[in-house]
């Protein structure tokens, strides 16, 4: 009965708050246990308040190992939390905190190594590499630190733009040739 009191009430203020900026959250990144798949996501909510309580980031976490499992946002929304759907449970929460709350960002990503990095609670990068050698989760995490702290804008380096890559060609070849 308590369960259905809450959906009902986080409902009511979910539709109260629709329209509201939820640009503050929380950024969670899970790795599976062979290194082999990984999931960045962010749970987003209205203020920075919110984002730093420890029952916050508690169900950030907990949202994370359910994430890991699935391909794409709207199969993890979907997915069972304790006898509800993870969508039913942000509804719920955003009844009991009374902020809006959503799944921002979601990307997985599989490769031979995966390894993340999350700085802050607030930015997160997972790479991926082609051979788990012998040191891969070091050269992983320090890949990932050096992305998120030059705020990467492509996710591989067949996004750069073509104009983009010439510049930077032609600057790097007259920085050598002087």
């Amino acid at each position: 009965y308590q369960r259905r009191v809450r959906g009902k009430k986080g409902q009511k203020v979910a539709e109260k708050r629709a329209d509201r900026d939820s640009s503050e959250g929380v950024v969670v990144a899970k790795i599976n246990d062979a290194n082999t798949r990984g999931v960045v996501f962010s749970l987003n909510c209205e203020t920075d308040f919110v984002a730093k309580n420890d029952s916050y980031v508690e169900l950030a976490n907990e949202l994370g190992d359910i994430a890991i499992n699935f391909d794409s946002k709207e199969a993890f929304l979907a997915a069972d939390f304790k006898g509800m759907t993870v969508e039913e449970k942000l509804v719920e929460q955003t009844g009991v905190i009374g902020e809006k709350l959503e799944i921002g960002g979601f990307e997985v990503l599989e490769a031979a190594f995966i390894g993340a990095y999350v700085h802050g609670n607030k930015i997160g990068a997972l790479t991926g590499l082609s051979e788990a050698t012998d040191n891969a989760e070091e050269v992983a995490k320090a890949v990932s630190m050096q992305v998120a702290s030059m705020g990467a804008t492509t996710l591989s380096y067949k996004d750069f733009d073509p104009e983009f890559v010439a510049s930077e060609t032609e600057a790097r070849i007259a920085e050598i040739e002087k």
